[in-house]
């Protein structure tokens, strides 16, 4: 029996959601030959009510012709096997995407949604290994949804994917082919920012990225150990409340930040200036990636490690 996948099902979850939703363009390049850029798109041209059309290498064109059409009040969604060659249309990303809405109210912008994989697998190369979604979000000040959860496939794909504005939903490589995560979401935040999934009393979980699998692991190695924990995924939403997260961490009192990208200044430093600004007492621990030495550029393993030793010795006031 054939499990579904991350892509497999976001395309499922497409087709349940927009199937009577006419003249959404979706385009990329090879987005229906060859392999449909990995996978991502493997099944959009059966969805009927979608124009899928292929195009060439220039994405800085393709970014200008989704935010043309969002201008003209028509949705389209660009398809991108890497989110290294976003890095070619930084210029539209950023100023184009100012200037429209300098002029423009949200509620009159039509909708383009950048939809990506993130390479995270490890020995790729330089160039495609860009996992520095968190730096998108920051640059253009727009939301990007990093997706971990079969709960994050329903709510993004129905109410993100195709809305007023401009985003980037991401998935990542390395789990492409796997299962997406099946926990129940206990409680989200309206803008889908944060999704709660444990619940527990020792420990607040912030996960980023995609590291909610490590967040996981981790809540499930401290309950062999007696403790529970609270376990959040957070997506890179700039402008997110974070009430969900305040009350847990006064609940908890102790804090741990996991976050798998690569990126130099994470929103999880924002988020704890604040939480900490409210909460002075908080105790925090972070397993953030170090900064990129000059061997890490090479072609290698690009593993996200940690240790639970330490995680342990936080947990545990006793030790």
């Amino acid at each position: 029996m054939n499990h579904p996948t991350y892509s497999s099902s976001i395309i499922s979850q497409l087709t349940d959601a927009y199937q009577d939703h006419a003249g959404i363009l979706f385009f990329g390049e090879n987005i229906n030959q060859g392999s449909c850029i990995s996978g991502l798109a493997r099944g959009l041209e059966q969805i009927s009510s979608f124009n899928v059309v292929n195009v060439g290498n220039c994405e800085l064109t393709h970014v200008g012709v989704g935010l043309g059409i969002l201008i003209d009040g028509g949705a389209s969604v660009l398809v991108v096997k890497q989110l290294d060659f976003l890095l070619l249309s930084l210029d539209q990303i950023v100023n184009t995407y100012n200037w429209i809405r300098s002029y423009m109210p949200l509620s009159s912008q039509g909708s383009f949604t950048i939809y990506s994989l993130v390479c995270d697998q490890g020995y790729q190369g330089p160039q495609s290994s860009l996992n520095n979604a968190n730096d998108f979000a920051s640059i253009a000040n727009i939301n990007v949804y990093c997706i971990n959860s079969k709960a994050e496939i329903g709510d993004i794909v129905n109410h993100k994917f195709v809305s007023n504005g401009f985003r980037i939903i991401c998935l990542s490589q390395k789990y492409l082919g796997c299962e997406p995560i099946a926990l129940d979401c206990l409680s989200r935040s309206n803008d889908f920012s944060a999704y709660k999934y444990l619940d527990g009393d020792n420990l607040t979980i912030l996960c980023y990225n995609f590291s909610l699998r490590v967040g996981l692991e981790i809540a499930e190695n401290l309950a062999r150990h007696g403790f529970t924990c609270d376990l959040f995924h957070v997506n890179y939403v700039p402008s997110m409340k974070l009430d969900l997260i305040f009350n847990s961490c006064f609940k908890t009192n102790k804090l741990l930040f996991i976050d798998d990208s690569k990126s130099v200044s994470s929103m999880s430093n924002l988020h704890l200036s604040l939480l900490l600004s409210e909460h002075p007492s908080l105790q925090s621990l972070s397993l953030q990636r170090q900064i990129l030495s000059q061997n890490d550029y090479s072609v290698q393993s690009d593993e996200y490690n940690y240790d639970f030793d330490q995680v342990l010795k936080f947990v545990d006031t006793s030790n």
